[in-house]
Parts: structure tokens; C-alpha cells; sequence
């Protein structure tokens, strides 16, 4: 009876190692798992009720409408509100207009509805970038998607330092609001890389505007970090001459109006002398404290619960990735992009001796470091992905036949057009029956011949997630004749 139980057991264990599940089917369980663990944070929030400044803010708004009834005068009231913080405490005007605008200006018992709208705006706010990602960078299908969406909000909301500070203090999330802010614009700068029609890119770029502004008029912390961002961002688009490179350009200047609006606020060198919480440090030191501070922060984060979740969402991506045109050639350029991300949005609270560990301050953090790994590893996958085709490539064509067909190979891979001139003076293309100087002379007409021809199927589409020209496929370049010119002498080598 025994034995046979044991026959059994191993069948069915066999049975369960063998059984394959279809991305769809994973993709419809994962979304099913997600929306579960939503109902509990729904209802939470209709239990939830006001704390610390939520009434301090909220107060002149609120007694407008009590006496006078009328919407405009209860804006009137937070644009007041605001005016005086900006004169007396804080310069960060966008993010003190939001602690006005909450549903208790009419009535306590809608608090719930700022802490769904907080919950509602993360959701969203991570599906848009993540579609832009799947869909719109990599054509990946929905199985793709809804795979990695619910993975990445799994980490997000039941792994952030305090979801309470978050999604249930309506002053508190406004740090989570501005990190949903630039995940927003990522999201447009994605698609604003594709092709579209002059209407949608005038909307993105409108929409592109309102965010950079309110980064630039958020908490010093995230809007820091989110600068960091679209400056490499817009850096990189308008060197590779991406489609996206003037909405990025957009975003950074209307982002760089709200900030200069913010930092001169006058109640910054109030509140600090009424407070006396820290001296400020130099802007030196905040740096390399910043960078010191974020790799302990990064290595706190790094859990098995990070690990899991990547282990769902980088097999989801795979076949996209592969399928991609891009060739994904420098993912440390882009790790050292989302790095600064991260890492910058620790240096103002460190400049100003604040600190950087409340938790509504930490969870902005948080949401920056996931943007950093989830973002680098995937990079990664698909600069290991061409490593691999690479290689491949290289073993089935076996050896090089000539110097064109050299530099056709090795495109994209670790050389570029100093390291060639170096191997045709030490001789390493002799065996091809060419000159030395012949070689030299076409060397770099043949190498721009190569990048002009990878570069045709991705023209317009370069952006911050590619850094890359060409893509993975091979494509014959027309033969550039060598010149008919005496070797040089060994003085000349």
C-alpha cells in the first residue's frame, strides 16, 4: 500500500513538473491575484479618517463653503492658503495646493474618496508607463503586459516602507502623487517616440508641460530626482535625434520655470530659522552622502520579494525583447540614468538637514528605486538577449571574409572606430589581401556606411530607453572600392 502510494505520488509529481502554463493563462491569473488584493485597500479607506495637517490645510477652504456655498470662493480660499505657505513656510506650491483640494472641504466622510483617488492614481499611473513600455517600445502582446503590471504594483503597494503615509494621509501621498507625476511623463515620452498624428503629439506635448510643472512644484525630494530624469532624458534624445526630443525638452523647461518659482520662495529661510531642524550641509557633501545613502537604501530593498517578481516579469518579456528592433547597447549608460534618478532624490533632504526618512518621504524613494531595478534589469535582458545573437551570428558564419564583412559583424558590439584603426596598423586584417593604407583610407567611410544602414529602420525612433542606433538585424551595405594608393612605410605605421 505504501509503495504504491509512493508510484502515486511521484506520477503526480511528474505529471505537475511536466504541465506547461500558457502566458495567457499566467497573465489572467496574475490580474485576477492583483485585483483581490485590492478589495482590502478599498475598503480600509471607507473606515479611514483625517490626521495631522489634513485639517490644518483644509480649514479656509472649508469654512468658504460653509459660509458663502460657492466653488469659486473655496478656490479662492486654497489659492490663499497656498499664497501664505509659499511666504511663510514652503516653496513647493503644487504639492501644498493639492493638501486644499479634498473631498472633507464638504463633508469628513468623504475622505475615503482622496484615498481612492491616491490608490487609483498609483494604478494608473504605473499601467501607463508599463503599457507605454509593452506595447508601444516593444509591440509586446496583453498576455506581456498584464504579467509585469501586477507583479510591479504587488511590489508597490503591499512592499512600500508605509502605505499608510501613502494611499491613507491625504497630505502624506501627495510625495507619491509627484512620483506618479514623472511615471506619467515617462509614459508620454514613450509614445510621444513613436509615429503620430500632429493633434496627439500637441496633446502629449500640453499634457508633457502640466507635468513638468508640477514636478517642478513638488517636494524638493522627488522633483530633484525627477529632474535628474528628463535632463539625461532630454540629453540623450536630442544626441541619438529622437522623435521625443522636443516634448522632452518641453517637460524639462516647463519643470525648470515651476522649480526656479519654488526655490525662491521666501518662507525656505523662515521655516528654517524658525525650526532650526539641521543645519543645511554643502551641496558636496549632499551629493556623496546621497550616493553613499542609496546603495545602503538599495541594498535594504533588494529582497526576495524583488527577485520573485522579476522572475515573472523578465520571462514574460523575452520573446519581446528579442523580437524588438533595438540593440540595446549601453545598459550600464542606463543604469547609471536611472541611478540618478534614484539617488538624487535623497540629496535634498540631506541638503537641508531635514533627513529623508519620514515614511511619506521614503515611499517617493521607494518608488524610484523600483523604477531603477525593474527598469535596468530589463535593459539588461535585452543587452543580453543581442550578446547572445551575437554570438550565434558570429559561430554560424564562420570566419570573417574580408574587411567590410568585419565591421558588418561586429556592429554593435564592444569596438568602435579607434579601436580599428589600431588592428589595421598592427596588421590584423593582412590575411584579407589589402593594404595598410588602402585600409585606413575607407576604414571610416565603411564603419559610417554600416551605422547609416542599421540606423533606416529605427530613424525617429531613438529615446532614452534605446540609447542605441540600428538595430539587432544584419543588412548587406554596398562594397566601398579601396583606393588604388602605395603601403605605408614603417615610419608611417
Amino acid at each position: 500500500m505504501l509503495q504504491y502510494q509512493t508510484r502515486k505520488e511521484r506520477g503526480f509529481g511528474r505529471w505537475l513538473t511536466e504541465r506547461s502554463i500558457s502566458s495567457r493563462t499566467l497573465a489572467c491569473v496574475s490580474a485576477a491575484i492583483f485585483a483581490c488584493s485590492l478589495i482590502p485597500l478599498v475598503i480600509i479607506a471607507v473606515y479611514n479618517y483625517p490626521a495631522d495637517d489634513d485639517f490644518g490645510f483644509v480649514l479656509p477652504a472649508a469654512t468658504a463653503w460653509v459660509n458663502t456655498g460657492s466653488l469659486w470662493e473655496v478656490l479662492r480660499a486654497i489659492v490663499q492658503k497656498t499664497y501664505d505657505t509659499y511666504l511663510t513656510w514652503q516653496g513647493n506650491f503644487v504639492s501644498t495646493a493639492f493638501f486644499g483640494v479634498t473631498p472633507i472641504i464638504f463633508d469628513i466622510r468623504l475622505y475615503f474618496l482622496s484615498n481612492w483617488f491616491t490608490l487609483a492614481l498609483m494604478c494608473l499611473s504605473v499601467g501607463y508607463l508599463l503599457k507605454g513600455i509593452t506595447n508601444t517600445w516593444l509591440h509586446a502582446d496583453r498576455s506581456a503586459f498584464w504579467i509585469a503590471y501586477p507583479a510591479v504594483m504587488v511590489l508597490m503597494l503591499q512592499f512600500m516602507p508605509s502605505i499608510g503615509y501613502s494611499v491613507y494621509w491625504h497630505n502624506g501621498g501627495m510625495y507619491t502623487v509627484a512620483a506618479c507625476t514623472l511615471m506619467q511623463a515617462l509614459g508620454l515620452l514613450l509614445r510621444c517616440s513613436a509615429e503620430q498624428t500632429v493633434r496627439r503629439s500637441l496633446f502629449r506635448g500640453a499634457m508633457l508641460s502640466l507635468c513638468g510643472f508640477m514636478l517642478g512644484g513638488s517636494f524638493y525630494g522627488p522633483a530633484l530626482g525627477a529632474f535628474v530624469c528628463l535632463a539625461l532624458v532630454t540629453a540623450t534624445s536630442f544626441l541619438k535625434k529622437g522623435r521625443n526630443r522636443w516634448h522632452c525638452a518641453v517637460a524639462l523647461a516647463f519643470f525648470c520655470v515651476a522649480f526656479a518659482i519654488s526655490a525662491a520662495a521666501p518662507g525656505i529661510d523662515l521655516r528654517q530659522q524658525r525650526t532650526g531642524s539641521g543645519e543645511a550641509a554643502g551641496v558636496v557633501n549632499s551629493v556623496i552622502t546621497a550616493a553613499l545613502d542609496s546603495f545602503d537604501l538599495a541594498g535594504g530593498w533588494l529582497s526576495p520579494q524583488l527577485l520573485a517578481m522579476l522572475m515573472l516579469i523578465l520571462p514574460a518579456l523575452w520573446q519581446p525583447l528579442r523580437q524588438s528592433a533595438h540593440t540595446f547597447r549601453y545598459p550600464f549608460g542606463v543604469f547609471v540614468m536611472l541611478y540618478g534618478l534614484f539617488a538624487s532624490s535623497l540629496a535634498p533632504g540631506i541638503y537641508t538637514g531635514y533627513g529623508y526618512d519620514t515614511a511619506r518621504y521614503m515611499n517617493a524613494i521607494y518608488f524610484y528605486f523600483l523604477i531603477m531595478i525593474i527598469g535596468s534589469a530589463i535593459y539588461a535582458e535585452g543587452a543580453l538577449i543581442r550578446l547572445l545573437e551575437r554570438r550565434r551570428e558570429r559561430e554560424a558564419a564562420g570566419p570573417f571574409t574580408g574587411f567590410q564583412d568585419f565591421c558588418e559583424r561586429m556592429y554593435g558590439g564592444d569596438i568602435n572606430k579607434r579601436a580599428v584603426e589600431n588592428l589595421i596598423r598592427s596588421g590584423a586584417f593582412d590575411s584579407f589581401g589589402a593594404r595598410r593604407s588602402q585600409l585606413i583610407q575607407v576604414y571610416e567611410s565603411v564603419m559610417d556606411a554600416v551605422a547609416d544602414s542599421r540606423r533606416q529602420n529605427l530613424e525617429g525612433q531613438m529615446d532614452f530607453f534605446s540609447m542605441a542606433e540600428g538595430s539587432s538585424g544584419r543588412k548587406t551595405v554596398k562594397e566601398i572600392p579601396l583606393p588604388d594608393i602605395q603601403e605605408y612605410s614603417p615610419q608611417e605605421l
